[in-house]
């Protein structure tokens, strides 16, 4: 398991790891080499209280990667539950669990969301939201006119 970025639990959670002697857990803090990382891995997972549009879970699915995450506002709005990931409770360790461990074990799962997400994050690439931009623009500049 790779854990990517800081936050105010990394120090409790690296102790933890280290006193229970679990050793496939890698905290990697800040990184400027994100997209490298996720093409190393098999699954994305972002087990957030809150977000905004998680930039984290677009560049997941633009890397073909399936998205397990917490079924809150922003996530919800990128993984499409059973088809480009996982949604589970906010709260539900053994529900979070069990998604990571059906994408660990169904390769097959896991290819299939990962190409459903790199699909739909199409929608959210530079060139499409310029395209949209310019054509809210043009509508609303020539409609005052």
């Amino acid at each position: 398991m790779l854990l990517i970025g800081d936050g105010r639990l990394r120090k409790a959670l690296e102790r933890k790891a280290g006193l229970e002697r679990i050793t496939n857990v890698h905290f990697l803090g800040f990184r400027k080499d994100v997209p490298q990382l996720l093409h190393a891995t098999d699954i994305f997972v972002l087990p957030s209280k809150r977000e905004g549009l998680p930039r984290s879970i677009m560049e997941a699915m633009a890397a073909g990667k399936p998205v397990v995450a917490t079924d809150v506002r922003g996530s919800r709005d990128l993984v499409e539950n059973g088809v480009t990931g996982i949604l589970v409770k906010l709260g539900d360790v053994v529900g979070l669990a069990q998604a990571i461990l059906q994408l660990i074990h169904d390769p097959e799962l896991r290819l299939r969301m990962g190409e459903a997400g790199r699909e739909k994050i199409q929608a959210y690439s530079l060139d499409h939201v310029i395209k949209e931009m310019s054509e809210v623009y043009a509508r609303y500049l020539s409609s005052n006119r």
